[in-house]
This record gives structure tokens, sequence and C-alpha cells, in this order.
């Protein structure tokens, strides 16, 4: 290598490397991905977008409502707001959960400002999947759910249906709470 100066000499290390180089890689384009909460109730796994979520949590103690439907757990103080506590299984299948209530969760989510806690059987995590719905399973086409299903979302390759919390608890099923 016998160069005249040093600029000829990076000159010539710069092609040198050039030579070899590999191209950067060229980023793929993305699936927008949508956050939501897998859960259980009576036997059905379900998710929710955290958009319709304000949080998971134990259920709390509980204030029973006199003359309220079984699906009316009751009131509770959580950290100091009120939140009407509903049995989702009962108010959408009409059998209240064999499991009791300290084994289940509550979804807590907002109707149009006003908190309301749903008891599900159990929470199976948080997924983040692309937005990207395929048709609803045979089996819950036909449930008592399928009214507030939109769609299903593909999660290890299994069609899990969608709960759209905001349609169920916007259809005035709740406000025929007095037995």
């Amino acid at each position: 290598m016998s160069v005249s100066s040093p600029y000829a000499l990076l000159r010539e290390l710069d092609d040198l490397g050039a030579s070899g180089r590999t191209p950067l890689p060229t980023q793929r384009s993305r699936k927008a991905l949508w956050h939501c909460v897998a859960f259980a109730l009576g036997g059905t796994r379900l998710l929710t977008g955290m958009e319709q979520i304000t949080e998971v949590v134990d259920p709390p103690p509980l204030i029973r409502v006199p003359g309220a439907k079984s699906w009316l757990l009751g009131v509770a103080n959580l950290r100091g707001q009120l939140v009407t506590v509903v049995d989702l299984g009962a108010l959408v299948y009409g059998a209240v959960s064999a499991q009791p209530l300290r084994m289940q969760r509550l979804l807590v989510a907002q109707v149009q400002g006003v908190p309301v806690g749903l008891v599900v059987d159990r929470v199976l995590g948080l997924r983040r999947l692309e937005k990207e719905a395929t048709p609803l399973p045979e089996d819950v086409r036909s449930s008592a759910l399928h009214p507030y299903l939109n769609g299903a979302y593909r999660v290890d390759g299994e069609p899990i249906p969608f709960l759209d919390v905001t349609r169920l608890l916007s259809s005035g099923q709740l406000l025929s709470a007095a037995a």
C-alpha cells in the first residue's frame, strides 16, 4: 500500500471498507398494535380494550343494595370513589358464578363518567395484538354475549372474542337493576 498523502490513505481505506460493507437493514412496516385485557367469564376467554378499562383490581368490600337484582352485587368505595359493582356473568348469562368473590377480579370501566366495576372469573393478562379482526367463533355467535361482541382477535392462533364494554354498559340493561 503505497499512498502519497494521508487523504489518499483515508480514501483507499474507505474504498476497502465499502467493498465488504453490508447495507443497513430497512425498517419493515408494522401493523398497528392494540393493547387489551384478556379475561375469563363463565369458561369463555374474552378480550376488551385497555381504552375501555380504567383499572383491574381485587373486588373491594361491598355494600349490598336492597331490592336489587342478583347481578348487582352492590356498591364499593374504591379510593374514595363510589363504584357500582356488577357480576358480569350473572348480568349476561343469568347465573351467579360459583367461584367466591375473593377469587375473582374487578374490571373498572366508566359509563358516561360513572364508574362501574365488572366482576369476572379471572384476568388472564394484558396483551398487545395486531389490530386485525377475525370472524367470531361459532360457539359464541349464539351466546347471550353476542350483541356485545365486536369481532375476534387471534391469540396464540385461537380466535378470542372482543367484548365491547362500552356497548354493554350503554345498552340500558343496567338501568333495570330493581328486582
